[in-house]
């Protein structure tokens, strides 16, 4: 009998460090879907790709991209080939 709700402390302690620690977690765990967010990007007139949470205030074409809010959205640096 100890040991059960040893279990089940454990288990509900568990759960509580996840969602302390990573709250998105449960949420996909349960299939439930999380909210995403939008991001902006675009290129400036130097040619330098922009990426950003707000449109461009210049008037400059962009293009809007939905993400979760745990994604990496910035470009890898490219590297040289030898």
């Amino acid at each position: 009998m100890k040991a059960l709700i040893l279990l089940i402390f454990l288990i509900a302690a568990a759960a509580a460090a996840m969602y302390v620690l990573k709250p998105g977690m449960i949420d996909r765990m349960s299939g439930s879907s999380m909210q995403t967010e939008t991001v902006y990007k675009w290129t400036d007139a130097k040619g330098l790709v922009h990426i950003t949470s707000q449109p461009p205030t210049d008037g400059s074409p962009y293009e809007t991209q939905e993400y979760l809010p745990d994604t990496n959205v910035i470009p890898a640096l490219k590297t040289e080939q030898q």
